[in-house]
């Protein structure tokens, strides 16, 4: 049997990009930080989505999972399978969890 989802070194499963939690700090921070869902997780921090502006628009620049996120979880998956959850998973941030274009208006942070 092929395991279906990634997990935190500190046990939380993710099994779907809704589970995470992402906050922004601010205009003057052109990052989200990627929070793992369990509350007591000693990382916390599992990743983070890089962005620019250009003018008014948001545009990505990349993903990027910490090395225990990653590390723990090409190890425990296998590298091929591994790296396909982690591809899933940063795609379906993106895609379901960042609204960009209520960052684009904001002023405030925006705590997802």
């Amino acid at each position: 049997m092929t395991c279906s989802w990634l997990e935190c070194p500190c046990g939380a499963k993710i099994t779907h990009p809704d589970k995470l939690r992402l906050v922004w700090k601010g205009r003057e921070e052109d990052r989200l930080d990627i929070l793992c869902p369990g509350d007591s997780c000693y990382l916390r921090e599992v990743g983070y989505i890089e962005f620019r502006r250009d003018g008014d628009e948001v545009r990505l620049k990349g993903v990027t999972f910490y090395r225990p996120f990653s590390s723990w979880n090409l190890s425990r998956l296998g590298r091929e399978r591994g790296n396909k959850l982690l591809s899933d998973l940063a795609r379906g941030v993106v895609k379901r969890k960042v609204s960009w274009a209520q960052m684009d208006r904001s002023r405030e942070p925006l705590n997802h």
